[in-house]
């Protein structure tokens, strides 16, 4: 995993969590290479506008030998995903980082594949992120059937979250999925911040997601 520290970071303090993921063909460099993670919220932990914070970006994808490509090895490698983030990594960040270890410190955010990772990762483990952000994605499974049927009920995820923020361009090839998605939201009581952006499947749009996104973060006033 690539790990970001704040400007100014000390080890006598402890500090929240961003696990940010990345999208499908890229890797855990690509949100400071191309996405300009580090600029984007330096200069907003130096104007006083987001929490400072410690982000975490994992390599999303987990291959091994005779994996394939149709829907089942797709599946079976999400879940491995989600193995090695919840029962590795989380773990490891926490015992070797001064990170603060409470639900309400934590959140999860992707695009496109990392929002779909996103998607399902944070309804199967409700009281482990308060922070939920989709960049670009809907949800992720062998059929979008399989994975609604298992999405919880509004009344226990609201519960579990301060903020669940959806956003994606209007001209995105997965819009019209991405509203699919706050269908069944909608239909199961979940509550959730849209964004509708300017744009396509691109980094543009996630840059600005990421921008809106962690302002309001880890901050009792936003």
């Amino acid at each position: 995993a690539n790990v970001s520290t704040p400007p100014g970071f000390s080890p006598q303090r402890r500090y929240p969590v961003l696990y940010l993921l990345h999208g499908s063909g890229d890797d855990e460099t690509s949100w400071t290479t191309r996405g300009a993670m580090r600029e984007i919220l330096d200069n907003l932990f130096a104007e006083g506008q987001a929490e400072p914070m410690i982000v975490v970006m994992p390599l999303g994808v987990v291959r091994w030998a005779g994996a394939g490509s149709d829907d089942e090895s797709r599946e079976a490698r999400q879940k491995a995903f989600e193995r090695d983030l919840m029962d590795d990594l989380i773990p490891y960040v926490e015992t070797n980082y001064p990170v603060e270890a409470e639900t309400s410190r934590r959140a999860l955010a992707g695009l496109s594949m990392g929002a779909g990772q996103t998607c399902w990762i944070g309804s199967r483990h409700l009281g482990r992120f308060a922070y939920l952000g989709m960049f670009s994605g809907g949800m992720v499974g062998r059929t979008f059937d399989d994975v609604a049927a298992a999405y919880p009920e509004g009344v226990a995820f609201n519960a579990s979250k301060k903020l669940f923020w959806i956003s994606c361009g209007h001209a995105d090839v997965h819009y019209a999925g991405v509203l699919r998605t706050l269908d069944l939201f909608d239909a199961r009581g979940v509550e959730y911040h849209w964004l509708l952006q300017d744009g396509s499947h691109d980094w543009p749009v996630w840059r600005e997601a990421l921008y809106l996104f962690s302002q309001r973060l880890f901050r009792k006033s936003r």
